[in-house]
């Protein structure tokens, strides 16, 4: 992790080992993503995602790249005062979601426009959790 004045850029291996950077959870093996995603990764809006001690977080984002293909790793800019931020520090994953062209502006505001210190982003909005239980 590289910290600035105003934001922290956060390297994680998207393919994960039984690591988890606080020691809080077991992060196990090996994790699907699809590879063609992976390698066609562009400037875009994203929103990343995690969970930690029971709580949700998701914010949007528009710094997502590939470091390297093996191993697979992803690189994220958010501010360092950024709730998700937090979540991802404590749990040492998080999810990624590629937005397109014709999102709902609604989803933006939902996840852009509010802190999940503040509100829970997710209630009322359908959603899975990926293998390291990431909304």
């Amino acid at each position: 992790m590289i910290q600035y004045n105003y934001l922290t850029y956060y390297q994680l291996y998207v393919v994960k080992s039984n690591y988890s950077r606080k020691g809080k959870r077991n992060t196990g093996g090996v994790h699907f993503m699809d590879s063609k995603a992976f390698f066609k990764l562009n400037y875009g809006v994203y929103i990343v995602s995690s969970s930690a001690d029971g709580k949700d977080g998701g914010c949007v984002i528009n710094t997502m790249s590939q470091v390297t293909s093996s191993p697979a790793r992803l690189s994220i800019a958010l501010n360092k005062n950024n709730h998700t931020l937090k979540l991802i520090e404590t749990s040492g994953t998080f999810s990624g979601v590629v937005l397109s062209d014709n999102v709902d502006m609604d989803l933006i505001k939902r996840f852009g426009f509010q802190s999940g210190r503040d509100v829970n982003k997710y209630d009322g909005l359908p959603q899975g959790r990926d293998g390291l239980h990431n909304p």
